[in-house]
């Protein structure tokens, strides 16, 4: 004999918004991954306790490109030949990732450099900004709160009773 399926509850938030008991939260904007790719999370576990060693490279390396000049504008790009100087400066360190395990973290060095390079040649303001422009949850507030006119307007996005919360 099967299971009878049980009526669902209505449930609400605090907010009094409503939400289906079954499937759990139910997210107004849908974001992509934050987290860390598979290949990215390799690396990181081969750099294992040597992560020191690597903040360490990305700091004296952007350090370096500050005294030479060499970035001039805080919208710069970490180029290929900047994650090869990377992965150089970690093998001379005694850091040895495999070139397979290193070109998938590509992004996730990148990254970090180019967080290390704003912040010293442009300031912290600068890497907060870095930051930001790279944040999906950041972005999107951005752009509902640019087709907005007042913070009335920018609540009204929100699903009636959500824009009631206080």
């Amino acid at each position: 004999m099967g299971a009878r399926a049980m009526p669902q509850a209505e449930v609400h938030s605090t907010g009094g918004r409503r939400l289906q008991a079954s499937s759990g939260l139910v997210p107004d904007v849908v974001l992509g991954q934050d987290t860390l790719t598979t290949l990215e999370a390799t690396f990181a576990r081969s750099l294992g306790e040597q992560v020191p060693v690597f903040r360490d490279v990305l700091t004296a390396y952007a350090l370096e490109l500050r005294e030479g000049k060499v970035i001039a504008a805080e919208q710069f790009e970490v180029t290929p030949g900047m994650r090869a100087e990377v992965q150089r400066r970690l093998r001379d360190r005694g850091v040895a990732v495999e070139d397979s395990v290193f070109g998938g973290a590509a992004r996730l060095v990148a990254e970090q450099l180019g967080f290390e390079i704003a912040r010293y040649t442009f300031g912290p303001a600068a890497e907060r900004r870095r930051r930001a422009a790279g944040d999906a949850q950041i972005q999107r507030a951005i752009e509902l709160a640019r087709g907005t006119t007042s913070p009335q307007a920018l609540l009204g996005l929100a699903d009636p009773p959500a824009a009631q919360l206080h």
